[in-house]
C-alpha cells in the first residue's frame, strides 16, 4: 500500500540532490475506438493563446503544457486493397503503424507497438515496464471483423508482430498488482485471506502506518502520515466489511384494502 512521500523514503543520493532522484517520465496511450468529433476537438489556431474547443475545455488551466497534434492519419489503417475491416485495422495499426495481416486463423501479424518499444528501452526505471488496462477483455481468437482476427480488434499493445499484450480488466487485480507486496504466492495468500474476511488491503496497513508515525523523526513526515490516515480509514470503511443496505419495504396486498408490509434488510459486500 502506498504512503505519502516522506523524507525518510529518499535514498542518500536523492537527499544529496543527485540527478537520479528525478522521477521517471510517464507515458500513457488511451484508445478511443469510436473517435471524437473533430470540430470540437481540434483547436482553431496554433500556439497557447487561444481558447480550447469544447471537448478539451476542462484542460484550460494546463493548456500551456498541452500539445494537440493533428495530421497524423495512419495510412496503414486504410484498406490498401484489403477490403472491409476498418475496426480491426484501426486498433491494430494505432500504436504499431503496421498494416495488420488479414487473417482469422493462428497466423497474425502486426508490429511492435510504441508503448512496448518504450518499455524495452526505459521500462527498467519503473516497478512495471508497462501496464495494459482495458474495460472489456474481448476475444483473442476467431474472426471479429470482415476476415480479421479478433486479436486485432481487441488489442492495441503488441510485444512483437505476433504477440498482443493481454490487458487486465479487473480493477481489484490491478490494485493488487500495484500495491500488493511480496512474491506472487504471498500476494495470492493475502488476497484470499482478505476476501475471506471481506477486508480491504487498507485494513492490514493501518496499524503499520500508526507505528511509522511514532518512529518518523521528521515533523513533516508525522504531519503527512496523520493527514493520510483519516483518508485511509475512510477508504477502508468504504471497501471493507459487510454493511447493511438501506432498509426497504416489501409490500404485498392482503385481504381488503389494507396492505401487509414487511421490512427487509440484506447484507452487501463492496
Amino acid at each position: 500500500m502506498s504512503l505519502p512521500m516522506l523524507e525518510s523514503m529518499n535514498p542518500v543520493r536523492a537527499l544529496a540532490g543527485a540527478a537520479s532522484a528525478k522521477p521517471p517520465v510517464r507515458m500513457a496511450f488511451l484508445f478511443v475506438p469510436n473517435g471524437v468529433h473533430m470540430q470540437e476537438w481540434k483547436p482553431s489556431a496554433t500556439g497557447a493563446d487561444h481558447d480550447l474547443p469544447r471537448i478539451l475545455k476542462p484542460l484550460s488551466p494546463v493548456k500551456r503544457d498541452l500539445c494537440v497534434l493533428s495530421g497524423l492519419t495512419q495510412d496503414k489503417g486504410r484498406s490498401n486493397g484489403d477490403g472491409p475491416g476498418d475496426h480491426a485495422r484501426c486498433a491494430g495499426v494505432f500504436l504499431t503503424g503496421v498494416q495488420p495481416l488479414k487473417s482469422e486463423g493462428s497466423e497474425i501479424r502486426a508490429g511492435v507497438s510504441v508503448d512496448q518499444f518504450a518499455a524495452q528501452k526505459i521500462g527498467h526505471k519503473t516497478r512495471f515496464a508497462s501496464l495494459e488496462l482495458g474495460t472489456e477483455r474481448g476475444r483473442q481468437s476467431g474472426k471479429c471483423d470482415s476476415g480479421y482476427s479478433c486479436a486485432y480488434s481487441n488489442n492495441v499493445s503488441w510485444r512483437d508482430g505476433a504477440t498482443p499484450m493481454a490487458k487486465e480488466t479487473n480493477p481489484r487485480l490491478v490494485f493488487e498488482r500495484l500495491f500488493g507486496n511480496g512474491p506472487k504466492s504471498e500476494r495470492n495468500e493475502s488476497l484470499a485471506r482478505r476476501q475471506r474476511y471481506q477486508k480491504s488491503i487498507l485494513d492490514f496497513v493501518l496499524e503499520d502506518a500508526r507505528s511509522l508515525t511514532g518512529r518518523s523523526a521528521a515533523t513533516t513526515a508525522r504531519n503527512s502520515t496523520s493527514t493520510w490516515l483519516p483518508f485511509a480509514r475512510l477508504s477502508s470503511a468504504s471497501s471493507g466489511l459487510k454493511a447493511k443496505a438501506p432498509r426497504s419495504r416489501v409490500c404485498s396486498r392482503g385481504s381488503g384494502s389494507r396492505k401487509a408490509c414487511r421490512t427487509a434488510t440484506r447484507n452487501i459486500s463492496v
